[in-house]
């Protein structure tokens, strides 16, 4: 599982706005103070550590992930697959698509009619909800 990328100015705006310093968000999602700062600093978590703190901060999924208007079909699937709690490798048995698969698509990789089509049914949306995504 791969580590996947946070805004780290919209993570430090939800953490302020929701009077949360580093320790008190690593209490609530169960890691230690060290790892929530290398988080803020680095900018990127595993997909259940962003579910984590989404929860935790009630914040929508693509503030955390800094997704706004129109999004890349990359930036689509990804979404999608968070917000249904999937992991990379989850959709890939769901979808009977290779996980390096998966994450090339995340990274703006086109898939076939057919592999989007699979995608799309694991997760139980349409090819358009799945890779179309426009986000206020």
């Amino acid at each position: 599982m791969s580590n996947l990328g946070i805004d780290t100015a919209a993570l430090a705006r939800l953490m302020k706005e929701r009077d949360v310093d580093a320790s008190a968000l690593a209490k609530m999602i169960l890691l230690d103070t060290y790892r929530v700062n290398r988080i803020m600093k680095i900018g990127a978590a595993r997909d259940y550590t962003i579910l984590d703190i989404a929860s935790a901060l009630n914040a929508d999924l693509h503030d955390l992930l800094g997704y706004h208007g129109r999004l890349s079909t990359g930036q689509s699937l990804r979404l999608t697959r968070l917000e249904a709690e999937m992991t990379n490798g989850d959709l890939s048995v769901a979808a009977g698509v290779k996980g390096e698969s998966i994450s090339g698509y995340e990274r703006d990789v086109i898939p076939s009619l057919e592999k989007a089509h699979a995608i799309a049914k694991a997760l139980d949306k349409s090819i358009e909800e799945v890779f179309f995504r426009t986000v206020k």
